[in-house]
């Protein structure tokens, strides 16, 4: 019987023994408790150690999808997106969105691996089609490499309109001050409206 220890790396003190084929050889077999890095091993018979050996733990590289988003001039869009990790969502992680540049906020991943972010403010970006104007990132966590995705954002024309109020006069009389009513502008658009005949 040999028995193995890992006397530095991110598993110090980890213990096993294994126990020696034909040819010899004997087989240490344990689970990543503690990250990526680089474990030192060494193997005893006995009291005798052998030339110690490395074992190197790498982050598991992730896959991140997102999905197109539509929505109207000054509302919002509902963004959704999925964190796998060899074809297994990555629950517990946050993914951070942004559209056409604007951080919006993010969402943790379900069990299943979905971040969904509600009510994402349009503010600002005009109508128009953007391909990559949803950005889903997932910044690099514990042992889990970053990843990012992009996906089509649509906005759509904000339905407004002017109407011009009714106005009278007496025949010869200077024209009074026209008035309207605008209706589905934005405050921020600053938008005004003149009158005339």
């Amino acid at each position: 019987t040999v028995k193995f220890k890992v006397i530095s790396g991110p598993h110090p003190g980890q213990t096993g023994t294994g126990t020696t084929d034909s040819n010899g050889n004997a087989t240490y077999t344990y689970t990543d408790t503690g990250g990526p890095g680089v474990d030192t091993i060494q193997a005893f018979i006995g009291n005798a150690g052998s030339n110690q050996l490395t074992m190197t733990w790498v982050s598991i590289t992730t896959s991140l999808t997102t999905v197109a988003a539509t929505g109207t001039y000054g509302g919002t869009v509902n963004l959704s997106a999925t964190l796998t990790a060899s074809s297994a969502g990555v629950s517990g992680q946050t993914v951070t969105f942004t559209l056409n540049g604007n951080p919006v906020g993010s969402g943790v991943t379900n069990a299943s691996g979905i971040a969904t972010l509600n009510n994402a403010s349009l503010f600002g970006i005009n109508a128009n089609t953007y391909p990559t104007g949803v950005l889903a990132t997932f910044a690099a966590s514990g042992n889990y490499l970053g990843s990012t995705a992009n996906a089509t954002l649509t906005v759509n024309p904000l339905n407004a309109s002017v109407t011009p109020n009714a106005a009278t006069k007496a025949y010869g009389a200077a024209d009074p001050a026209f008035t309207g009513t605008l209706t589905g502008f934005l405050v921020t658009d600053n938008v005004a409206a003149t009158y005339s005949r």
